[in-house]
């Protein structure tokens, strides 16, 4: 008697389960071993190549960041730094010349106050000579 097509899906269907689950199986083993593997040397390792390591990233982070800054510098055109170098230059110009007609004015109030000073010192002055012409 031959195997009926009802039977013939049910054992396919089974030897196709099995062989996923053991698939399945043989990757995770394969995934715990090479993890193991990963772990092992970092385990083995002594204090001082652990911070040889470190110390040597470190290192590489640093030089890193600063090839990223050279790439950010040299990738400026000559034009644009022509630009911000002008743009700097007349904002100085533009603080310079609001500084000094400051500095004037304080000049002008300076000037202002000694004369007024003068000109009290010379009335105060005048009276006591009056006074003491008086008094004579």
């Amino acid at each position: 008697m031959a195997p009926t097509n009802s039977t013939q899906r049910a054992t396919t269907t089974t030897k196709r389960s099995t062989a996923a689950k053991k698939a399945a199986q043989t990757r995770a083993a394969k995934q715990a071993g090479e993890a193991r593997a990963e772990l092992a040397p970092d385990a083995l390792k002594r204090p001082v190549d652990r911070v040889q390591e470190y110390a040597g990233r470190a290192m590489l982070v640093q030089l890193g960041a600063g090839l990223a800054a050279y790439d950010a510098v040299s990738g400026l055109r000559r034009e644009q730094v022509e630009a911000e170098l002008k743009r700097l230059e007349e904002r100085g110009s533009v603080a310079r010349t609001r500084i000094a007609s400051q500095a004037e004015l304080v000049g002008a109030r300076v000037e202002h106050l000694v004369q007024s000073g003068l000109t009290a010192g010379q009335k105060a002055a005048t009276e006591v000579q009056q006074r003491l012409a008086s008094l004579t």
